[in-house]
């Protein structure tokens, strides 16, 4: 059980409490697992997503912005008729492939760990981890806690609706 599992089962069994609702641990569970499955995992982990991608950054680097791409690469790029930017996205397969990739990994019993191989973009792997002349660019890092914090606000609300139909 995680963290956030753990907070919203507290929240339930609180009010329950304060409203003399009789719940069993197996009905707070239901609750619990219906409001996970109310909540549009896939549309707020692509958002998670989108804006790493935004904002050229993630917790991995500290916040900091990717490294900015090289004179020759915005050179290659317009010759290719891509323009200077953004970077990591001179077409959108990769963002849209880990996107995709990342539509219903959302839990609130486990952690969300995201793996890069699942994005299904060969090179994926080298804008994540680098190497060779090319700078590390995480994009498909884990999700931080401050990331899920919109998904798991929207599975407290959607649990409390469901004890308030009992109360």
């Amino acid at each position: 059980m995680t963290g956030s599992e753990r907070q919203i089962r507290r929240e339930v069994e609180r009010y329950a409490r304060r409203k003399k609702i009789d719940l069993s641990d197996e009905q707070i569970d239901r609750i619990i697992a219906r409001a996970e499955k109310a909540v549009n995992k896939a549309k707020l982990m692509q958002e998670i997503i989108e804006g790493r991608f935004e904002n050229e950054a993630t917790r991995a680097t500290g916040g900091k912005p990717w490294k900015r791409l090289k004179p020759a690469t915005i050179k290659q790029r317009i010759r290719g008729g891509y323009g200077e930017g953004p970077i990591l996205q001179r077409t959108v397969m990769l963002k849209e492939r880990a996107k995709a990739a990342v539509a219903g990994t959302f839990s609130l019993s486990e952690k969300v760990e995201w793996d890069v191989a699942s994005v299904g973009v060969d090179y994926a792997a080298y804008h994540q981890e680098g190497g060779g002349s090319l700078p590390r660019r995480p994009f498909f890092d884990s999700p931080s806690k401050a990331e899920l914090s919109d998904a798991i606000d929207a599975a407290r609300a959607a649990a409390m609706r469901e004890v308030r139909k009992l109360a």
